[in-house]
């Protein structure tokens, strides 16, 4: 198998796919799912993602059983197939909705592959454009400063807390790795504010907020001030509609 074959770059998305340099050798796996958002129940990984499936074929509409199997799970697969001697690039950005998506891809190559050569290419700091802000030279750039990640095991044990919704655990586990990666206690901290109903950082707080200031029900510019109010978040249009009908539910 040549190099170039043994090389791997895990997209955080289609977007990032489409504007992927040419210039960068390897094969592209593109992650699909939205973890941050829905049940996460699952005793193994089959369980999970048939209820995974479930959930999305519900809340998307036009997305069937064979689409989340071709788009999503045959994408997963191609990872937990990566050999020993891969060499893996995980593009993702620094908010929540990356970040679990990230830390799931970490506990599928620590607990079901043997590759260890596992690096982190991300965006010089937190937007909601994530690497929507640059252009091939800007992704060429990122590339070239990635990094070893320095310990795949707790960002894998991340995944587990959060699956698991554990505020305890989040926090152990994000301190442990907070001192090389400081960007990832952000989003536990984020998380940690989903949890906490209370909290003047949760979502739902920071939305009805916006539109209370804004004095309006235009889903467009909410969305728009939602991503550049509270960008840790990275929700896109579907998660953050259906928290603005659950505000609007709740004052009928």
């Amino acid at each position: 198998m040549s190099k170039a074959n043994r090389i791997y770059h895990i997209l955080n998305g289609d977007a990032l796919l489409e504007r992927f340099p040419c210039t960068i050798e390897g094969e592209k796996i593109v992650f699909r799912e939205c973890l941050v958002d829905g049940p996460l129940q699952g005793d193994d990984m089959d369980a999970l993602l048939r209820n995974r499936c479930t959930f999305l074929t519900e809340v998307y509409q036009g997305f069937s059983v064979e689409d989340y199997a071709e788009q999503v799970v045959k994408e997963l697969d191609k990872i937990k197939d990566l050999s020993a001697d891969a060499i893996v690039n995980l593009w993702f950005e620094d908010d929540l909705f990356c970040q679990v998506n990230m830390w799931f891809t970490c506990f599928i190559i620590y607990n079901f592959t043997k590759a260890r050569k596992v690096y982190l290419v991300r965006p010089q700091q937190l937007s909601y454009l994530g690497f929507g802000a640059y252009d091939h030279k800007g992704l060429e750039a990122l590339y070239a400063e990635r990094y070893l990640v320095p310990d795949l095991e707790s960002l894998a044990e991340l995944w587990v807390a959060f699956q698991v919704n554990d505020a305890s655990l989040l926090k152990s586990w994000s301190n442990k790795v907070a001192v090389q990666s400081p960007f990832i206690r952000k989003a536990v901290e984020a998380q940690l504010s989903r949890i906490d109903l209370a909290d003047d950082r949760h979502p739902k707080v920071i939305l009805e907020n916006i539109m209370s200031e804004v004095g309006t029900e235009d889903f467009g510019q909410i969305f728009k001030l939602f991503n550049v109010s509270a960008p840790i978040y990275g929700f896109g249009d579907l998660q953050v509609l259906r928290l603005v009908n659950e505000i609007k539910n709740k004052t009928d």
